[in-house]
């Protein structure tokens, strides 16, 4: 017997999810929905990471050990497999990991004993279950950490209990596009209706959209659509070049075929050579024996696709003809949920079902297997259906006209804000890389903060775009209330009375440029904002003297020194007595204070030399008093916060506060030619250009032409890439391998003491030697003069060119 379950997925705004599940709670009662509970069990990334904590290793070597910890797509492998290996998936022990673990007794078989134990309850980020009446009736209740009410079963057992499940999926490309709505609104580009659907369905329904003006993919092939939903990262930008899409249904090709893999020859590339040439797609039926009958069935079902089964609704409208296979809509449905479910024991179930039928049928095994191979296979790792692709293709649709219709710049200044993490004028949590991402993309538009015209998010401004308060790092939305609230600002001084916002966080705002409306200097800014921070002292005591030793006048040179004695021999920081203060006692000090020896050991009479101290030391005391003393006083502390806090160029200090470079590149103003021949990644060819070819066993392998690139990180993916914005402001992905990654990521500590920080912070700068292939580029230094193919650009300007380790 068959058990269906009725499944409900939408898609909506993630930033209005729990506002959407409140609402359904209030449609149907709060006794009739119930979130569903979830388990957590100890993954693999957490079992090292809890094991660790529990043997108190410290959390840097925690990390070190779990970088070593191989992965497929991702997906760290299971912790079984990385000790004894795995024949089955070709996975051999993993040697480095298991050393790193070995050198803390009792560490592995902890984590052998963690790993899937379910270790905290929670709620399923989406789903809540429905039921008529009270859902005690059907299933027991429990409330998680944070007191929400969730099942007591798990999602797949509380499905089974009856009800309907409403799965509320997020999509960030809706909020933008409601983002874009609201900046539109505000801006009087377009009016309310009364209600958002009818807002919506005026301006921006697929009825009312432009769906065929060319510029529309001219739009978005050139970039101008930035976030271009399912289209924004590099293999979606790769997909959409190679197809160049003209019309719809071509953009919902690119959509699925970016998606599916399989060996040879990807579907996408096979997509645009068909487009290019039909024929090959003919020729191919020929050479696997096809007759022109058969081949006339194909073509009627497939050359809208240019012969290529992209979506699951084609693969059951192939696998039901009656020239194929002629499976019923069950059984075709059957096969589509093999695909959809990636269930390879299914697959060949289904499989042999398939032959079956056609052979029943009377259908040629050439056709039968040109189907399976050609058609059905392809989609087997990862395939969209008709209904999921379209609609994913009309929400790039709207992006687009939105795009077409007002002006780029709502757009974008609309996905810079939800990638900032600011929904509804509210800051949450940034992302900012991805900010970093965008700025750099659209440098040219963007302004830096200012104090008394930006608001949380990114706005437009006078044809660009303000940067927003809520993606200056550090600033969060309790600072933000503050500056707004206590608008406007005259000048700096101004600002610094009126509001609370710490000093650190202050000297991030002046770093980030938002008060260049009262002063384009910046540095003089920082130097006003230090001196007002840090006003003079009304007097002074010899507790000061020690930071203002270098400023005392030679004529108390005497009293500094009878002060730098008394704190040798008194207080906490007292030193044990030895020969260098015995031999300066004797020589400046013995014909004054009262002394003794105690078994050989010089004893000097505290008392006494406190009471001689003070009165010998009375002229330094009166300079204490002194102006110029409580100058130099307020002097040191400026240049220690300084140091502390403000040191580095304009263009480091962008970094420093909004991970991006608004103005000059601080690379710029390094003249790394002297050493390094950097070249523009934008000027490279796609792909790598050969010098020539070295054999090994038999067989010929390219050479490539080594390039360098300088750059700051700005974001790091343990696959083993960091994106660098590099000196000519791209965002380059730079490919490092997962070893490489483990080694420049690793953090060295010693006795609890970081003796060397990972190199792949985030500002960080470095140069890199490799080559560029497609969007990427690869790096490598073989068959080059340079030592390693990453080199670190030090602060002081200096560059390491090889880790500690």
């Amino acid at each position: 017997m068959s058990i269906f379950i009725l499944i409900i997925d939408l898609d909506a705004e993630g930033a209005k999810r729990q506002e959407i599940i409140k609402l359904v709670k209030e449609r149907f009662g709060e006794d009739s929905v119930l979130n569903i509970g979830t388990y957590n069990t100890e993954g693999t990334r957490s079992t090292v990471l809890s094991a660790c904590r529990g043997f108190g290793i410290d959390t840097s070597i925690a990390n070190n050990i779990l970088d070593e910890l191989p992965g497929e797509k991702g997906v760290n492998w299971d912790l079984k497999d990385a000790f004894y290996g795995n024949e089955s998936k070709n996975r051999k022990p993993a040697k480095k990991f298991i050393d790193m673990v070995s050198q803390y007794p009792g560490l592995k078989e902890a984590m052998l004993s963690i790993q899937g134990v379910v270790s905290g309850r929670s709620q399923h980020a989406s789903g809540v279950l429905v039921w008529n009446g009270d859902y005690t009736n059907h299933v027991p209740m429990m409330k998680t950490t944070k007191g929400l009410e969730v099942t007591q079963y798990d999602a797949g057992n509380s499905e089974y209990v009856g009800g309907i499940k409403y799965d509320f999926l997020s999509i960030n490309a809706m909020d933008r596009i409601r983002a874009a709505m609201d900046l539109l609104l505000k801006e009087g580009k377009i009016q309310w209706q009364g209600t958002l659907k009818a807002t919506y369905n005026k301006y921006f329904h697929p009825d009312v959209i432009k769906l065929k003006d060319p510029e529309l993919f001219k739009l978005i092939y050139t970039g101008e659509v930035v976030n271009a939903f399912q289209f924004e990262t590099s293999v979606g930008r790769q997909a959409f070049e190679k197809i160049n899409p003209s019309t719809f249904d071509e953009i919902a090709a690119a959509n699925t075929l970016m998606r599916m893999t399989t060996d040879g020859e990807q579907p996408i590339d096979k997509y645009v050579r068909f487009k290019n040439n039909i024929n090959e797609w003919y020729q191919e039926m020929s050479e696997n024996g096809l007759t022109e009958d058969e081949q006339n069935v194909l073509k009627s079902l497939l050359s809208d696709r240019y012969g290529i089964c992209d979506t699951q609704e084609y693969l059951m409208t192939l696998s039901m003809n009656k020239n194929i296979s002629g499976f019923s809509l069950a059984q075709a449905n059957k096969l589509r949920k093999s695909v959809a479910k990636k269930n390879e024991k299914l697959q060949e179930q289904e499989k042999a079902i398939y032959f079956e039928s056609g052979r029943a049928l009377g259908t040629s095994e050439n056709m039968l297997n040109y189907v399976w191979e050609y058609c059905f296979k392809p989609q087997f790792a990862y395939s969209f259906s008709l209904p999921h692709v379209a609609g994913y293709s009309l929400i790039l649709m709207i992006e687009a006209n939105i795009c077409l219709t007002y002006g780029s710049l709502y757009w974008k200044t609309a996905c810079l804000s939800i990638n900032a993490g600011i929904y509804d004028g509210v800051s949450g949590s940034s992302d900012y890389a991805a900010v970093s991402k965008a700025v750099t993309r659209m440098n040219d538009l963007i302004m830096n903060p200012d104090i008394n015209k930006s608001e949380t998010g990114f706005t437009p401004y006078k044809g660009k775009i303000l940067f927003g308060l809520g993606s200056i790092i550090g600033i969060g939305q309790e600072e933000i209330t503050d500056i707004v609230s206590h608008r406007p600002y005259s000048n700096l001084e101004d600002y610094l009375s009126k509001t609370n916002l710490t000093d650190r966080k202050n000297v991030i705002m002046i770093k980030s440029g938002a008060f260049d409306g009262f002063n384009k200097d910046r540095r003089a800014l920082m130097v006003e904002f230090v001196r007002y921070i840090t006003p003079e002292k009304t007097r002074l005591t010899t507790v000061q003297l020690s930071k203002i030793s270098n400023d005392v006048p030679s004529e108390y040179i005497k009293e500094l020194a009878a002060y730098n004695f008394k704190n040798k021999i008194t207080g906490r920081k007292a030193q044990k007595m030895n020969s260098d203060i015995e031999k300066e006692f004797l020589s400046e000090y013995s014909s004054s204070v009262n002394y003794t020896y105690d078994n050989g050991e010089l004893v000097i009479d505290v008392k006494s030399f406190t009471k001689w101290f003070n009165k010998f030391a009375q002229p330094l005391k009166e300079w204490l008093k002194t102006k110029e003393a409580i100058a130099a006083e307020a002097k040191v502390r400026m240049r220690e916060f300084w140091t502390e806090n403000c040191m580095g160029t304009v263009a480091a200090w962008e970094m420093d506060s909004l991970n991006c470079y608004i103005g000059e590149h601080e690379l710029n103003l390094i003249n790394l030619d002297k050493i390094y021949d950097i070249t523009s990644f934008a000027n490279m060819s796609k792909e790598p250009e050969i010098s020539g070819y070295k054999t090994w066993r038999g067989r010929k392998y390219p050479q490539q032409i080594k390039k360098t690139i300088a750059g700051t990180v700005i974001d790091k993916d343990k696959r083993g890439i960091i994106y660098l914005l590099t000196n000519d402001h791209e965002i380059v992905s730079v490919r490092i391998g997962k070893e490489r990654y483990g080694y420049y990521n690793k953090r060295v500590v010693m006795d609890k003491k970081v003796i060397e920080d990972s190199w792949l912070q985030r500002g960080n700068r470095m140069v890199v030697v490799g080559y560029r292939r497609e969007n990427d580029f690869i790096a490598n230094s073989k068959g080059t003069s340079y030592s390693s193919p990453i080199f670190l650009i030090k602060k002081d300007g200096q560059i390491a060119t090889q880790k500690a380790s």
